[in-house]
């Protein structure tokens, strides 16, 4: 969490499974925990803090965070909506940062309308062999060129 004047800028981890294991991945050598983060624990954390700052960043994060499931991810998008408007928020920006593999039609139209931006973990000549995704992601990001959603790549390359 950082703080700088009336803003709150948080990354949510809502879990750290991930249904990838890339080799460069920090937490490659845990478990990969599929517990959630509770319904509970977002609204507590929104109370404790919302009415502290006028503009709220969330960058919802992981292990890979569509990995809690789309409607799930959905409820916590609009619990925070709901919270900031309660908490008398000015400004929320609300992203995730995603492997892009488990993204779909239905679920980038709803990203689309609910104003999220949208990072998409790609590895670019390096992927298969980095992930073994590259398919699943390059059709990602056509769904996301045909919804017009706002989109960011994330590069890693290798040394």
């Amino acid at each position: 969490m950082y703080q700088f004047g009336n803003t709150l800028n948080v990354v949510i981890k809502p879990t750290f499974a991930c249904n990838l294991r890339c080799k460069y991945c920090f937490y490659q050598h845990t478990d990969y925990s599929t517990e959630k983060m509770s319904v509970e624990t977002l609204k507590n954390f929104c109370d404790i803090s919302f009415s502290h700052f006028k503009q709220i960043m969330i960058i919802w994060h992981g292990g890979e965070p569509t990995v809690v499931g789309k409607d799930a991810l959905k409820e916590c998008i609009e619990i925070v909506k709901r919270k900031c408007k309660e908490h008398g928020v000015e400004n929320i920006q609300q992203n995730i940062q995603t492997n892009g593999t488990l993204l779909d039609d239905e679920f980038v139209k709803y990203l689309k309308g609910a104003n999220v931006l949208t990072g998409i973990s790609y590895d670019g000549l390096e992927n298969d062999y980095l992930r073994k995704s590259t398919e699943k992601v390059l059709e990602t990001i056509r769904l996301i060129k045909k919804y017009d959603l706002p989109a960011r790549a994330l590069h890693y390359t290798l040394q």
